[in-house]
Parts: C-alpha cells; structure tokens; sequence
C-alpha cells in the first residue's frame, strides 16, 4: 500500500469499525456481512391493561412466550424468537420473561451469555408469616417481610411495583397494597375485609389454590444472574433490522456491530 490514506480505506473495507446502535427494532446500517455482532442486549418490557382489583385481577405481561408442550424439552420456560430482517434466526428459552418496571428492567446480555434480573416476581400462597398493620380505627392491613436477598430497590416501592389484584398507592388506603415507605423489606396490603391474619391468609391461599396468586412485581436492590445458552448473531446482510416475534415487545435494545 503506497500511502497512509490506502491503509486506512482498505482496512475500513475489509475489517470495518465498531458501532453502536440502540432501539426496539434494532437497526444496524452499512453492516460487515458475515461477521459476528460484538454485544446485543434485549431489555424487558412489563404492560397492564387496566387497574386492578380484588374483583377483577389484572395481569401482568412481559417479554417472552411460555412453552406450553409437554414434549418440549423446554417446557415451563418462556421462549424469545430473534428475526432478522423479518425472517427467524433462533430462539432464546429463559426461566422467567424479562420484566420491566420504571427505570429497572431485566435484560439478556448475549456477549456474556447470561439474563441480568433486576425485577422479582413474588406470589403468595398462604404459608407466608402475615402481621396485621392497624392504621386507624377505620383503615388496617396485613403486610409481610421480604428475605434479605429480595429487598426493595428503593425505600419509596410507588414506582417500582406492579400488583396483579391491587392498585400500587403512595399512600396507605382502603383496596390497595403499598411498599414500607420507612423499610425496604415489606409488603403492606389494605384491605379491611378480614379482621385478622389467620381471615386474611386464608383468602390469599384460596387464590393461589384457583390458581389466579397474589402478586407482585418489583425492583430488586440487588439484581441476580442466570447463565443461559445464546450466541451472538452472525449478519450477513448490509442492512439488518432485529426484533422479537413476542406478544409484548422489549422495551428497547443495544448492539455492537461491525460497520463498513
């Protein structure tokens, strides 16, 4: 190669360049064909369609389809199609979807083949230690203490909580369920129905045994990793658009790519 110049565009013509790109699609321009991403994230989204109540649960949907098939070898676990340009390149399975609530989400980290969980997902069935929460005369609760391992991420859970059967309050009220604004570590549900702990878990057992639990979904203090089984994408197009063929989209996604 005679000149500096003739180095710089051969080597950008044949081994390309870094780039970053981020989005839900994912769209990777000008790309090196036949060449491994360097990283891609997906990040989890969560949606309720409605208030919740205790007459009338409201579920909550995340990123990931469950594998119904018994005679799957991945059956109970939640399956993420990966397209390329609107054709399936492969299938992700994870053990839970991938959440999101405010500012904290779940996402897959490919490069490092792992899911990063910063959302929890805490059902009760009745074996839980329940303590009534007297207010006032007029308002009591009964609330419940997480482990160590499931705290808050905030000590003001207002923002960070999704609840299937009742509406998140900033404040304590009649209906609704509330994290401790004075501890990271406890769940307070309203509801004065039920006199006591002993009415109040039975009620919460019933649920769990209709199989419709009472849960909640909140931001961990301290997220937790699982090893899963993933490769980064090969592109062989110049142009590539990535996206999941899930009901709930991921709320966003990051790569690196090698660019011409």
């Amino acid at each position: 190669m005679e000149t500096l110049r003739d180095y710089v565009n051969w080597n950008i013509t044949h081994c390309g360049h870094t780039s970053k790109a981020e989005g839900a699609p994912l769209v990777l321009e000008k790309c090196l064909k036949n060449r491994k991403m360097k990283q891609l994230n997906i990040y989890g989204e969560s949606v309720q369609s409605g208030t919740p109540s205790p007459e009338a649960p409201v579920e909550i949907k995340s990123v990931g389809e469950l594998v119904t098939d018994k005679s799957n070898a991945n059956f109970g676990k939640y399956k993420i199609p990966l397209t390329i340009n609107g054709t399936h390149y492969t299938n992700i399975y994870i053990r839970e979807p991938l959440r999101k609530i405010g500012a904290y989400s779940d996402y897959i980290d490919f490069k490092n083949k792992k899911v990063v969980r910063n959302i929890f997902e805490r059902a009760f069935n009745g074996t839980e230690t329940w303590t009534k929460l007297l207010v006032n005369s007029n308002l009591w609760g009964f609330m419940v203490y997480l482990t160590a391992s499931q705290k808050m991420a905030t000590i003001n859970a207002y923002n960070c909580t999704l609840c299937n059967t009742y509406p998140v309050s900033s404040t304590r009220k009649n209906l609704s369920v509330a994290g401790s604004t004075t501890s990271q570590n406890r769940f307070e549900f309203f509801n004065t129905t039920y006199a006591d702990p002993d009415q109040w878990n039975a009620y919460v057992k019933s649920l769990s045994e209709m199989g419709t639990p009472l849960k909640v979904l909140y931001a961990l203090a301290t997220p937790y990793e699982e090893e899963i089984e993933c490769e980064l994408p090969r592109l062989e197009e110049k142009n590539v658009v990535l996206n999941t063929n899930t009901s709930v989209k991921p709320s966003n996604m990051k790569g690196e790519y090698i660019k011409k």
